[in-house]
């Protein structure tokens, strides 16, 4: 999920603050297959039942294909918010927020007990990219 997203989201669903110094992860990926649409109503559905585990096992990716993307936003207090993205194939369009939602505590703890810790990326003031390692770095 790129600036032109993120900036979409003026503030954390979450907490209110601005999005700059929380940190994102793509938790989980599918490619949209109009042929076979069980897979994505199931993406769906593990993602309406917190199956968490079931969800990130979920990491489809094909560069000719749209695709669904679904992104955890991580407050200092470790509550997340997750975002779902409609990631276009094609060139000239962008990617599109469906959906946003902010979990409880007891969830939010559920699904990060499940997250690697390296696996978030702070996001940086101008809402670009910076890894963890390099965040550290003057």
């Amino acid at each position: 999920m790129g600036a032109s997203v993120l900036s979409k989201l003026e503030k954390c669903p979450g907490c209110g603050d601005t999005i700059a110094d929380h940190s994102v992860s793509l938790l989980a990926s599918m490619v949209i297959v109009r042929e076979d649409k069980r897979r994505l109503h199931a993406f769906f559905d593990a993602l309406k039942c917190r199956r968490w585990t079931e969800l990130l096992a979920s990491q489809d990716w094909e560069g000719g294909e749209d695709e669904v993307e679904l992104y955890g936003i991580r407050c200092n207090g470790d509550r997340v918010t997750l975002v779902v993205v409609r990631s276009p194939f094609e060139l000239l369009a962008s990617d599109e927020i469906i959906g946003v939602e902010v979990l409880t505590q007891e969830e939010s703890r559920d699904l990060l007990a499940l997250v690697d810790e390296e696996k978030w990326k702070a996001v940086a003031r101008d809402y670009g990219w910076v890894r963890n390692a390099e965040r550290d770095v003057d």
